[in-house]
C-alpha cells in the first residue's frame, strides 16, 4: 500500500508540473506578442518605443539630452536592460521622425553602429510633440514597479506604423509592416475622410527602385521586389547609387563578391567609395556586356531583394492581421476621435471659463463683493450671504453657482472697480464666446476638421519628406539568359555520358551551372537535364547543345532508319518545351531504328543532301539528293516524310541550308525599356542583319543590334526604329546660349555599334525636342497659351540643307516656354507600318 501511495503522488507531481508548464508558455507567449514583438494599433509602438517617448516627454525642457539619460529615465518603466532600450532608442532616432538627433546616430545603408548612449544626444522633434502627446486624453496604468504611471497608448493623432513600419518575431508568428511616405500618408487619410479611393506603396529612405505589382494592399502573402540603382559610368564600369532596403553596402558588396566567385558574374573587382552618398563602382572582366551584367547583378546578388509584408498588430489585446489600407482607416478614425475628445475637452474648459468670468462680472458690477464688508459671524455665513446674491443672476449663467465657484472669487483681491474693468470682461466674455461658437462649429464638422488637421501636417512638416523609392515594374529576367559561363561540358559519346566531371573526355563548350542540355542519340532519342557532375542518356551521343525554351528558331533536320519495316523517314522539328530528364523517341519506336543524319540549325537553315543507298539494293539510282527545305516544320512527334524504302549506306552533306524562316519581328518594351519577340510595346519591324537606330532627348543618337538582353531607359528615348543609312533625320533642338531653337538635317555617317554620338550642339541646357526620319516632314508649332494660342507650319526640307550629322544647323526661331511642336502624321511604308517610331 505504500509503494502504491508513493507512486500515486509521483504521477500527481507530474501532472501538475506538465499543468504548469503549458501556463507558463502560454502566458510567455502572450506576454511576447503584447509586450515585445507586435506593436499596437493605437499608436503604432511596441511597450519599449512607447516607454521611451514618454520618458523624453518628462524629460522635455527643449533641450537635448545625453541617450545615456534618456535610457537610464525610461528604465524606471521598462523592465529591461539598458542594450535593448538604447538599440530601440537608436532605432527610433535613425527613421527621422519623432526624434531630433545630434552626433554620430549611425547609418541604416552603410549598417554602421551609432556612437555610445554617452556620446549622442537627443530630444522630441516638433512633430512629435504636435501629435504623440496630450495628458487630457491618455489613458494611464501604473508602471511594472508600481511606483509611477505610464500611459496604456500614447493618443497618436497620426498613421505612425505605416510612416516607421515594423519588425518582429514572436512566439508563433511575426510582424513586418514596411514603412510608407509621410506625404502619401497624410494625402490618403484626406482622401478616406473625404469618402475617396487610396493606394499606398512602400518607401524606404534607401531609395532605390521598388515593383509593387504584387504588394497586395500589405496582405499576407503579398511581395515587393526592391532594386537599387546601377548606372553605366562606362565600357568597363557600373556604378551602384543607393541599396536596397534591408540591406547593407557591405552586405551588397559580399553579394556580388560571393556571385563573382561562384561563376554567376563575372567582374574584375568592386569597390566600396560611400562618403555621403552610396556608391559602389563595379568594374568589368574584358569582353562582358554591361547590360548583362546588370541584369546578372540582379539575379544573382542583393542588388534586388523580394520583402514579404505581413502585417500584425494587437487590437484590443489580441494579435489581428490586417491590411495597409485597414491600418490607415483605422488610424485615422483613432486620429478623429482624438481631435473630437481634444474639442470637447476644449469646449468644456471653455465653458467653465466662460462661467467664471461671468461670474466675475457680476461680482464686481453688481456690487456682490461687498458682501466680504459686511460683519457676519462666521465666514460660512459670508459664502452664504454671496450664493444668495447670485439668486437672481440664475438665468445669465449657463450652470448653478457652486461653493467652488464663490471660494474662488472670494481669492481675488478686492480693490475699487472700474469701468474699464468692466469692459475687458465684457472683452474676456466675447472672445470666449467666439471660442465656443468655433470648437462647437468644428464638432459638428468633425470630418471637415480633420481633414484641415492632415493638411496641417502636410503644409507643416512635408516639406522634404517627398517619395524616395521610384516605382517602377520590373522585367522578369530569365537566369539562364545572364549566367556567366561557369563550367565546362565533357561527353563520352561511345558510353552515353555527359558532365562536368567528365575531364579525360571530349571537351563541347563552356556553360553555367544553372543551363539545361539538350542531347541526342544515335538509336533517336532526345533528352534535356540539367548541367550536372555527371548524367547516363544512352550510347552513341550525336549531339549536344545549351538547351533555350520557348526557341521557336532553333529547327532540327533528321533522317532516320524505322527498323520495323526498313523505311527512312526525314523529318524537321522544333523543341521549345520538355520534361526534364525524361527520354522522348524521335523514330517511330523501334529499338533498332537508328540516325542516319542529325543537324541542329539555329535560323531553320534547310541543307541539301547525298544519299547513297546500298549496293546490294535492288534501286536502279544508287544515289539520291534530298532537299529539307521541301519539308515543314512540325512536332518533335511527327514521323516525317518517307525518302526510301532501300536500305541506305550513307548520307552526306551536299550543300549548306539557307535560312527557311522569316526574319525575326522586333518590338520596343518602353515600359521596361526592352526589346522583344513577344510582341510586347511597339513594333518595329522585321529584322534579318538590320540595325536599330536610337536618338536620346540628351542629343545623342546610338547604332545597336537586336540582342534581346539590351537595356534601355525608355522616359529617354524620342525615337527608335529600323536603321536606314540612306534616310535623313530632321532635328529641332533648344540653343540655351543664343536662346532659340535650331533645326538640322542630315544622315548618319557613324557606324560603330552601341556608342552615343552628339549631334546636337555642345552646351549646358541644350536639349532636343523632336526629331523624325519623313522625307518631306512638316513641323506645327504652337505659342502661347488658351485662347492666345497661335499656330504655325514649317515645310522644313524647304527650309533646310541637309549638312554633317556634326553641324550646328539654322535657326529656326526664338525660344519660347510657352511652345509644343509636334509633326504631321507620314505616310506608311509598303508593309503598312511606320518605319521609326517616335
Amino acid at each position: 500500500m505504500a509503494e502504491k501511495k508513493d507512486l500515486s503522488q509521483v504521477t500527481s507531481n507530474e501532472s501538475g508540473v506538465q499543468g504548469q508548464y503549458k501556463n507558463w508558455f502560454l502566458e510567455y507567449a502572450s506576454y511576447v506578442i503584447l509586450e515585445r514583438a507586435v506593436p499596437a494599433i493605437e499608436d503604432g509602438l511596441k511597450p519599449v518605443q512607447r516607454r521611451i517617448l514618454h520618458s523624453m516627454k518628462e524629460m522635455d525642457d527643449g533641450r537635448y539630452n545625453k541617450v545615456a539619460n534618456i535610457i537610464g529615465q525610461s528604465m524606471q518603466y521598462h523592465p529591461h536592460g539598458d542594450a535593448s532600450i538604447g538599440e530601440a532608442l537608436v532605432n527610433l532616432g535613425q527613421k527621422d521622425l519623432l526624434i531630433d538627433t545630434q552626433g554620430n546616430w549611425g547609418d541604416v545603408r552603410t549598417g554602421d553602429d551609432a556612437a555610445a548612449p554617452r556620446y549622442i544626444e537627443a530630444r522630441l522633434s516638433k512633430f512629435a510633440l504636435d501629435v504623440a502627446f496630450n495628458a487630457k486624453t491618455t489613458n494611464w496604468q501604473l508602471s511594472y514597479d508600481g511606483r509611477k504611471n505610464e500611459p496604456v497608448t500614447l493618443p497618436m493623432k497620426f498613421p505612425l506604423l505605416l510612416a516607421q513600419g515594423a519588425d518582429g518575431i514572436a512566439v508563433g508568428l511575426s510582424t513586418k509592416i514596411l514603412p510608407h511616405n509621410f506625404v502619401e500618408l497624410c494625402q490618403a487619410s484626406i482622401q478616406y475622410l473625404r469618402g475617396k479611393k487610396f493606394e499606398l506603396f512602400p518607401d524606404f529612405q534607401t531609395a532605390g527602385m521598388v515593383d509593387v505589382s504584387n504588394y497586395n494592399d500589405g496582405k499576407r502573402g503579398g511581395k515587393i521586389r526592391v532594386r537599387c540603382r546601377i548606372e553605366e559610368l562606362d565600357k568597363k564600369m557600373l556604378a551602384i547609387r543607393d541599396v536596397p532596403y534591408g540591406v547593407t553596402v557591405s552586405q551588397l558588396c559580399d553579394s556580388i563578391t560571393k556571385a563573382n566567385d561562384a561563376g554567376k558574374i563575372k567582374i574584375k573587382k568592386v569597390v566600396d567609395v560611400t562618403a555621403k552618398e552610396v556608391e559602389v563602382q563595379v568594374e568589368l572582366a574584358a569582353g562582358i556586356s554591361p547590360d548583362i551584367t546588370i541584369d546578372a547583378l540582379y539575379a544573382f546578388t542583393d542588388c534586388e531583394v523580394s520583402i514579404s509584408p505581413n502585417a500584425c498588430i494587437i487590437e484590443k489585446q489580441r494579435p489581428k492581421f490586417v491590411t495597409v489600407s485597414e491600418l490607415l482607416i483605422t488610424s485615422t478614425n483613432l486620429t478623429k476621435e482624438l481631435l473630437q475628445k481634444e474639442l470637447e475637452i476644449k469646449l468644456q474648459e471653455l465653458q467653465d471659463k466662460w462661467h467664471y468670468t461671468s461670474l466675475e462680472k457680476i461680482f464686481f458690477e453688481e456690487k456682490i463683493y461687498k458682501e466680504l464688508e459686511k460683519k457676519y459671524d462666521t465666514w460660512d455665513k459670508v459664502l452664504v450671504a454671496i450664493e444668495k446674491a447670485f439668486v437672481p443672476f440664475r438665468k445669465l449663467l449657463n450652470r448653478d453657482v457652486t461653493r467652488e465657484d464663490v471660494l474662488k472669487l472670494t481669492e481675488k483681491p478686492v480693490r475699487r472697480i472700474y469701468r474699464l474693468d468692466i469692459d475687458e470682461l465684457n472683452a474676456q466674455i466675447k472672445s470666449i464666446e467666439a471660442e465656443i461658437k468655433q470648437v462647437q462649429y468644428d464638432l459638428e464638422h468633425l470630418t471637415d476638421f480633420a481633414v484641415a488637421y492632415f493638411d496641417h501636417l502636410l503644409k507643416k512638416y512635408g516639406k522634404g519628406r517627398e517619395r524616395k523609392s521610384e516605382i517602377k515594374l520590373f522585367d522578369t529576367i530569365k537566369i539562364q539568359q545572364v549566367a556567366i559561363a561557369n563550367t565546362k561540358l565533357y561527353v563520352n559519346r561511345e558510353e552515353g555520358f555527359v558532365g562536368t566531371s567528365l575531364k579525360k573526355d571530349e571537351f563541347l563548350f563552356d556553360c553555367s551551372d544553372i543551363d539545361d542540355i539538350i542531347i541526342f542519340t544515335k538509336r533517336g532519342i532526345m533528352k534535356v537535364v540539367k548541367v550536372g557532375d555527371k548524367h547516363f542518356i544512352g550510347k552513341d551521343i550525336i549531339y549536344v547543345a545549351i538547351f533555350r525554351k520557348n526557341d521557336e528558331r532553333t529547327t532540327y533536320n533528321m533522317m532516320y532508319l524505322d527498323a520495323a519495316t526498313g523505311a527512312s523517314y526525314a523529318k524537321r522539328f522544333n523543341v521549345t518545351g520538355i520534361t526534364r530528364d525524361k527520354e522522348y523517341d524521335l523514330t517511330k519506336g523501334s529499338d533498332k531504328s537508328k540516325v542516319h543524319y542529325f543537324t541542329a540549325n539555329p535560323n531553320g537553315e534547310a541543307e541539301v543532301v547525298k544519299i547513297v543507298l546500298s549496293p546490294n539494293c535492288t534501286a536502279r539510282n544508287k544515289e539520291l539528293e534530298f532537299y529539307f527545305e521541301e519539308l515543314e516544320i512540325k512536332g518533335r512527334s511527327s514521323i516525317g516524310n518517307i525518302v526510301t524504302k532501300y536500305p541506305i549506306k550513307s548520307v552526306k552533306l551536299k550543300e549548306a541550308g539557307r535560312s527557311t524562316l522569316a526574319g525575326r519581328k522586333i518590338w520596343f518594351d518602353d515600359q521596361f525599356g526592352r526589346l522583344n519577340t513577344d510582341e510586347k510595346g511597339k513594333y518595329l519591324g522585321m529584322f534579318e542583319d538590320e540595325k536599330i537606330l536610337i536618338v536620346y532627348a540628351d542629343g545623342n543618337y546610338e547604332i545597336t543590334d537586336t540582342e534581346l538582353n539590351q537595356r534601355f531607359d525608355a522616359d529617354t528615348i524620342l525615337l527608335i526604329g529600323k536603321f536606314k543609312p540612306e534616310k535623313i533625320l530632321t532635328a529641332v533642338y533648344k540653343d540655351n546660349a543664343k536662346n532659340q531653337f535650331n533645326v538640322k538635317r542630315f544622315k548618319i555617317e557613324t557606324t560603330t555599334l552601341k556608342t552615343k554620338y552628339l549631334f546636337i550642339k555642345e552646351g549646358e541646357g541644350n536639349t532636343l525636342h523632336c526629331v523624325t526620319t519623313d522625307e518631306e516632314p512638316v513641323l506645327t508649332v504652337h505659342t502661347g497659351k488658351g485662347a492666345q494660342v497661335r499656330s504655325a507650319k514649317f515645310k522644313i526640307a524647304k527650309m533646310v540643307e541637309v549638312m554633317g550629322w556634326k553641324a550646328i544647323g539654322a535657326k529656326l526661331m526664338d525660344f519660347s516656354k510657352n511652345v509644343t511642336m509636334e509633326w504631321e502624321p507620314r505616310p506608311k511604308d509598303d508593309n503598312n507600318q511606320p518605319e521609326l517610331f517616335e
